[in-house]
């Protein structure tokens, strides 16, 4: 809300004694994880993942003006601790709204109030939330003064949400002050764990990147006192430049490489990392935003990450265990055999030098990462969701022509991962080669054997 004049009618003020409950930290069927990292000396603020859904998806449906409304829920004692609890929201009407501020009238209050007295939930008003398309999150000094003057208790909060920056942020009483929390818990039923902890997961990288944004935005025009270290600093480097040559240009070409985050992205892709490409793709957006096609591979991501039918994994855990493995196949590229002595050499007691061998052997090392994997999670879920992104990126426009396009890389890799284990398996254990040879069908020796070779090269 900006500094636009404001109408609210006030109800009675009720006092209630605080009820005893316990919190969705402590209670078996719900599952609570944290967005940023909430304080443990303040009032612990717990936030249903559905109603941040539904508040995003009104902010980010109405992204030309600010929207707003009243938080339910209740407050609450645990113990020795106390929490509020956002269970519902009211989203204010009949406001006079703007891209920079919202009005509640007086017939804005009278909607409110009659909605929450129809609804007879038993709910309490905790708080309040509003927009800010684009401005970031922080309260205006007339959010402060709406906020002191109509929910003034201790306990109740502030929410404020940028719909086209994707942050949340939460505001508490400090004394006289109302300032940002470091975070809150978002919540929901235990059951549904795998959705939230991907939701939340996006949410936190969404806030990392906004905090990018606006440490960049506040270092576009600094003082005179910091622009002339900085003109020193570019003096020294081109001076650096000329003496080095066309080593160092050399160098600061493949620095450039190391941070293309779209490259990066489009790696993570076909990898079946979604979670990181998302990431990358988004930091590449932030530095170039006429980049169309940055931003076409994005909104396919982002369509990927919500599609119902993605509930259903647990993609964050399976993005990493993904990441591991392909790490695993660029560690054993590097080296076939290891070269000079072992660096744990003379490190442990009674180790033998096979032991030590093993432990730096480039091959053995991606097998046992291999090996990891297999206990974490099964191969089968992380092809049969690589299928599955397939699939939807084909729903939305793909094609399948070309085995290069990233979702069909993906595909392709994670269905010949068995047969790369089989490859490091034969490195490791080449006394068993004949029999593992003898279960495998002519197509699958071909392709083990190619990959023998490269391994070999």
């Amino acid at each position: 809300m900006a500094n636009d004049g404001f109408e609210i009618e006030l109800g009675r003020t009720i006092s209630r004694e605080v009820t005893q409950k316990r919190s969705p930290l402590r209670d078996r069927s719900l599952r609570a994880l944290p967005y940023g990292e909430p304080e443990l000396e303040n009032v612990q603020v717990f936030v249903a993942e559905k109603v941040m859904r539904a508040i995003e998806s009104l902010a980010v449906r109405d992204q030309d003006r600010e929207v707003g409304g009243v938080l339910l829920g209740g407050f609450y004692q645990s113990g020795k601790r106390s929490f509020v609890e956002i269970t519902g929201f009211i989203e204010a009407k009949e406001t006079d709204a703007t891209q920079v501020s919202v009005t509640f009238t007086h017939e804005t209050w009278q909607q409110i109030m009659s909605e929450h007295a129809q609804r007879g939930d038993g709910t309490r008003i905790v708080g309040w939330y509003h927009s800010h398309p684009g401005l970031g999150v922080f309260l205006s000094d007339e959010d402060t003064f709406v906020h002191s003057s109509f929910f003034s208790n201790s306990w109740q909060v502030a929410l404020v949400v940028d719909p086209i920056k994707r942050d949340w942020g939460c505001f508490q009483w400090k004394e006289d002050s109302l300032p940002r929390t470091e975070g809150f818990y978002v919540y929901g039923e235990r059951k549904d764990t795998k959705r939230l902890r991907n939701y939340v997961n996006r949410a936190n990288a969404d806030s990392e990147i906004a905090a990018g944004m606006e440490t960049t935005a506040a270092g576009r025009r600094p003082g005179i006192e910091k622009l002339l270290p900085l003109w020193l600093a570019i003096v020294v480097l081109l001076a650096l430049q000329i003496m080095l040559g066309y080593a160092h240009l050399k160098t600061k070409a493949r620095l450039a490489e190391l941070f293309d985050h779209s490259s990066i992205a489009l790696e993570r892709l076909k990898v079946s990392d979604l979670s990181g490409a998302d990431y990358h793709l988004r930091r590449e957006l932030i530095e170039r935003p006429e980049d169309e096609n940055v931003g076409k591979l994005l909104a396919l991501v982002d369509t990927i990450l919500s599609d119902p039918r993605m509930a259903d994994f647990d993609n964050d855990h399976l993005d990493r265990v993904n990441l591991r493995v392909a790490a695993a196949d660029k560690l054993a590229d590097k080296d076939w055999k290891p070269k000079g002595e072992s660096s744990f050499k003379g490190l442990g007691e009674n180790k033998s030098d096979t032991a030590e061998k093993a432990e730096t052997d480039p091959v053995k090392r991606a097998l046992k990462i291999y090996q990891l994997a297999a206990v974490q999670t099964t191969r089968e879920d992380r092809v049969g969701r690589a299928k599955l992104i397939k699939s939807i990126a084909l729903d939305n426009g793909g094609t399948e022509d070309d085995p290069g396009i990233w979702y069909n890389a993906a595909a392709k890799k994670l269905e010949q991962e068995r047969l790369q284990e089989i490859t490091y398996e034969r490195y490791e254990h080449p006394e068993n080669w004949k029999t593992v040879k003898d279960t495998l069908t002519d197509a699958e020796l071909e392709v083990v054997d190619k990959m023998w070779g490269e391994l070999r090269k």
